[in-house]
């Protein structure tokens, strides 16, 4: 008797497939693709981060710096750290986001003093993703030179 040929696949062969492509697109859904909003936490976080590292080792050595904001663009921000006076650890240093853009009110120049812990003057960073208007958090810094993140203005 002669063999009978199937020309089709069986359900259990393309179960087997379609789990496989599954299991190749997970990593691709988890690590690649990042929602506007992960993004701009991480930037955030990321600046006040930075921000708050500077300011602890100003307040330790007793160094005043400045912080030169450069002109914000659709697409990207750069905050260049320039200490003065003192004899400090801290070093010229640049905090740079191509993926959110920092905006607001924002001064060309802030300057801080390690001797007295004040930032002159204060101001609130909104960091936002560069198109559209999903979530917008606000790095804040107090005169006092403390450093916070809030979504509320």
């Amino acid at each position: 008797m002669a063999e009978k040929r199937y020309l089709a696949f069986t359900t259990a062969e393309l179960l087997c497939v379609l789990l496989i492509i599954a299991a190749l697109s997970i990593p691709y859904l988890v690590f690649v693709t990042r929602s506007d909003e992960m993004i701009i936490t991480e930037e955030a976080e990321s600046l006040r981060d930075w921000l708050s590292d500077a300011i602890l080792k100003a307040a330790h050595d007793r160094t005043s710096f400045k912080i030169y904001i450069t002109e914000p663009q659709r697409h990207s921000t750069e905050l260049v750290l320039v200490p003065y006076g003192g004899s400090s650890k801290l070093k010229t240093d640049t905090w740079r986001s191509e993926k959110t853009w920092v905006q607001g009110g924002i001064p060309k120049e802030l300057a801080f003093s390690g001797e007295w812990h004040t930032m002159t003057p204060a101001v609130t960073f909104a960091v936002r993703p560069p198109e559209g208007i999903s979530k917008i958090l606000y790095v804040k810094i107090s005169g006092a030179g403390y450093v916070s993140m809030t979504n509320k203005k």
